[in-house]
């Protein structure tokens, strides 16, 4: 939220990020994951008054995939690439007297063959001079898909297991963030999520190969079938640590849990060094591992007498390795000031962050982000100025 309510927020972030992989789930989990990805975000933060702002938040994504693109099994068709269009409003009243901040959320999200809707609620409470926080939100979505079923599918029919029985996700999820500054150089905050997950949970257009039929020359024997509900439950811990005046060191730590079997675990460190009063670098460290979930096994591992299957490798075990660096450009004073049509606009900082990635087994991806922010406050009148 904005402290002064005299003063507009405008963040504007780039990314491009690119991946090749080898086990592309549109083709029965074997094959090219190749992906690139164009984004950007726009989000404006406007103070009411003092106590109250409203955020809005608008993106685009274009992606081109080559894994999407084997759907039809003909290059450069229609399913080769799409754009995601999304957008939120959220709005935030700081009660400061109390110490309580509430929020609420809308947003929509549109692409080709998924159109979402969100809502969602938040209330923090603070006390201990504002040494400590209790942060509790809940959120809803839903999605509805296109159903876009491989091209044999669309031509012979799927037998007896027929088509998939619904095209509506909700997702409802529950949060609490409690944070804590324990002394003049240690930061923590605990985070407990529930989430609960209702309908389409499988992707229409992954096939299954059975055992047997490990040419994808051929018909794929079924798309994917998972079951209807999934729970999910992840636990964080993050430690902010100042030793001193120019050093912050980040560290992030995650258990993931879910009701198909899946277990994850995660550790991140980011280094935050104060080069000079204006430029900050930050290296950083992701490890991630995964176990697979029970429905999961590779191309042509599957049987017919399973209720449930799926090639895709996100619910597979792997392990993931990401490390990056971020430098940050902040001046005291802005990197350039101006004047537009009676608004001070000030350039207030600039950023480049960029990461490597490795997934074990089977993939690599590259991302590049620049971020951006200006300050627009209303230029002072000069009537009541002494000269």
């Amino acid at each position: 939220m904005t402290a002064n309510k005299d003063v507009t927020q405008l963040d504007i972030l780039a990314n491009y990020y690119s991946q090749d992989g080898a086990f592309g789930a549109p083709q029965g989990g074997y094959g090219t994951e190749l992906l690139q990805n164009i984004a950007g975000l726009v989000v404006v933060t406007v103070p009411l008054d003092s106590n109250s702002s409203l955020g809005v938040g608008v993106g685009v994504d274009y992606y081109s995939s080559a894994s999407t693109d084997r759907i039809d099994r003909q290059l450069s068709t229609a399913s080769s690439n799409d754009v995601r269009k999304y957008g939120s409003v959220t709005y935030t009243e700081r009660r400061l007297g109390e110490g309580r901040t509430y929020r609420a959320t809308v947003g929509t999200s549109q692409e080709y063959d998924v159109s979402s809707f969100s809502g969602g609620v938040g209330f923090s409470q603070e006390w201990d001079r504002g040494a400590q926080e209790l942060t509790l939100t809940g959120q809803v979505f839903v999605d509805q898909w296109k159903l876009i079923y491989p091209i044999e599918f669309r031509r012979t029919g799927f037998g007896d297991r027929g088509p998939l029985p619904t095209d509506v996700r909700q997702s409802y999820v529950l949060s609490a963030v409690y944070s804590r500054i324990v002394n003049r150089r240690v930061q923590m905050a605990l985070t407990a999520e529930f989430a609960a997950l209702q309908g389409l949970l499988s992707t229409p257009f992954h096939r299954i190969y059975y055992v047997g039929n490990a040419d994808q020359t051929l018909d794929a024997n079924d798309i994917e079938r998972l079951p209807d509900t999934r729970y999910k439950i992840p636990v964080s811990l993050r430690i902010n640590w100042k030793p001193n005046d120019v050093l912050v060191l980040r560290s992030f730590a995650r258990y993931y849990a879910d009701s198909w079997g899946v277990r994850g675990a995660s550790a991140e460190a980011e280094l935050a060094y104060d080069v000079g009063e204006a430029w900050t670098v930050m290296p950083f460290a992701r490890v991630y591992t995964q176990t697979g979930a029970r429905y999961y096994d590779g191309f042509a591992r599957h049987t017919a007498a399973a209720s449930f299957y799926t090639s895709d490798f996100d619910l597979a075990t792997f392990q993931t390795y990401k490390a990056g660096l971020g430098v940050r450009f902040a001046p005291v004073f802005g990197l350039r000031r101006g004047v537009i049509a009676s608004q001070v606009l000030t350039w207030r900082e600039v950023s480049l962050r960029g990461a490597f990635y490795r997934r074990d087994p089977g993939l690599t991806a590259f991302s590049l982000t620049l971020g951006t922010g200006f300050d627009i406050r209303r230029r002072p009148s000069l009537k009541n100025t002494d000269l």
